[in-house]
């Protein structure tokens, strides 16, 4: 009987050594990915651009049972990527936006 307490003792301690070793691990990786890379300025590679807006706005969405804008069509928005490449949503086909603050 003594021997299967010290195995189960032994057991749990390296449960709790490799689950401790596993944070520090996760801790490390954290450090390094979230360290600042400064303020380097790329060439040609701007945040921000202007965008065309082409069409009517979409109904306001108050929360209702049913959106007023279903089955309407969106308006084409025309811009411009980070590299300066020209970005498009294409009137008529399946497109998701996702805008993030």
């Amino acid at each position: 009987m003594a021997t299967k307490k010290s195995d189960s003792s032994s057991n749990k301690s390296v449960w709790l050594i490799g689950g401790i070793a596993a944070l520090i691990a996760v801790a490390a990786i954290i450090a390094v990915a979230s360290r600042s890379g400064g303020d380097e300025v790329v060439e040609g590679v701007e945040e921000f651009h202007p965008v065309e807006v082409v069409g009517e706005p979409l109904p306001e969405f108050s929360g209702g049972a049913t959106d007023p804008a279903v089955g309407m069509m969106a308006p084409v928005l025309t811009g411009q990527g980070f590299t300066g490449n020209k970005i498009v949503t294409s009137p008529g086909a399946p497109t998701l936006l996702v805008f993030l603050a």
